[in-house]
């Protein structure tokens, strides 16, 4: 099962041919339940001057209601513990997944992690498992498809959905251009499954957004 927090009204954020659509319309791992919390804060859009504070992206932004952090920081204090223990095993903030402003985008792969980590954690305990003190204090990373390596508390599914790729793009152009040659370069990978083709010229290029299987990373 999987579960949504968002902010009031959030769900329905993405306007599309002049109505506003559900923000898991077109996802296929749809959330069971979704629960809109009320927010602290709002978009100034009226002349209102009071309790406004100007946002680091320069958006005037309306104070609601002040934190009281005093009582705040106790209930926040053990929140993930509490929620392993009713049944929760995989509790993640987006914006620690995805650190940035746009919602939707933060959303969705925030329900890819909640569709996929939770198998990929359950595949990495088996196959640690098998090794002597499972591994230990040995370091182990594994590959993402960004070609970055992470620990295996790190490896989270958005990354893990595809093959490791771009490290072998890394690994070619390190290797070989400016210390071989300083033509572009052509690489041509298959395997069992898939072919993975690709060229460096000197520079990489960086894609931030994608889609997979109708869903964006």
């Amino acid at each position: 099962p999987m579960g949504s927090v968002l902010e009031g009204k959030l769900r329905f954020c993405i306007y599309k041919g002049g109505t506003f659509t559900d923000v898991y319309a077109e996802f296929l791992g749809q959330p069971e339940e979704v629960i809109e919390v009320d927010e602290r804060i709002d978009l100034a859009s009226e002349p209102d001057e009071s309790n406004l504070v100007t946002g680091i992206s320069g958006q005037k932004v309306r104070i609601v209601k002040t934190i009281d952090e005093a009582s705040l920081r106790p209930l926040l204090n053990g929140l993930l513990e509490k929620a392993i223990s009713i049944g929760f095993k995989h509790v993640l903030l987006s914006s620690s997944l995805t650190p940035m402003v746009q919602a939707v985008r933060r959303c969705l792969t925030a329900s890819v992690d909640a569709y996929t980590t939770p198998v990929i954690k359950e595949y990495l305990s088996g196959f640690i498992s098998k090794f002597d003190d499972n591994l230990g204090n040995i370091n182990v990373l594994f590959m993402q498809f960004d070609g970055g390596l992470a620990p295996k508390n790190r490896f989270l599914g958005p990354k893990a959905m595809l093959s490791g790729s771009v490290g072998g793009v890394i690994e070619y152009s390190q290797t070989l251009f400016r210390v071989k040659t300083e033509k572009p370069l052509i690489r041509f990978d298959m395997g069992g499954t898939s072919t993975d083709v690709s060229r460096y010229t000197g520079t990489y290029e960086q894609v931030l957004e994608t889609q997979i299987a109708g869903a964006i990373i």
